[in-house]
């Protein structure tokens, strides 16, 4: 049996064909129950003919869990969820006209802006991950769309929309 801690991300990879239509609207879920604690997790196609389920345990216990789907095998399985260890607290949810995490701990958001990040070279996106994770900041907002600033005059490797010339 797998073993995870709260508040960890489990993963299912399932093999299955190339979904018909549309890549996001898949019959891919599975349900996961702990006791009377029911939690239904829809998957996605991932690409090269996967999908993906993600299950995230806000409770501690063994997670039995069922695929239904039309487009992957059934598939059966348990995972045992065990308290934490490290400092993961849980997603942040809102309370009142503050931040907690799912612990009950109080979060400050603390962030940043990296406007053109996405756009720019390798090197450059690895260094700032390393830089931003020795630094205070909890969050960063960013930018999707190119800019075209005084230190920024790349092009995208990706562009979030259809352009043409």
């Amino acid at each position: 049996m797998n073993k995870i801690e709260r508040y960890e991300m489990f993963e299912l990879q399932l093999t299955g064909n190339n979904p018909i239509g549309s890549h996001v609207n898949v019959d891919c879920e599975a349900e996961f129950t702990n006791g009377e604690i029911k939690v239904t997790v829809k998957g996605f196609y991932s690409g090269n003919d996967a999908y993906k389920i993600r299950f995230m345990p806000q409770e501690t216990g063994v997670w039995k869990y069922k695929v239904q789907s039309s487009v992957v095998e059934p598939v059966y399985g348990e995972i045992e969820c065990v308290e934490n260890t490290g400092n993961n607290h849980g997603p942040v949810r809102v309370k009142g006209m503050h931040f907690e995490y799912a612990d009950g701990s109080t979060y400050i958001p603390f962030g940043t802006t990296a406007y053109a990040w996405t756009h720019q070279p390798v090197e450059l996106v690895e260094l700032t991950k390393h830089t931003m994770s020795q630094s205070p900041f909890n969050k960063i907002w960013m930018c999707v769309f190119p800019k075209n600033m005084v230190y920024n005059h790349n092009d995208p490797e990706l562009y979030p929309f259809a352009k043409d010339a």
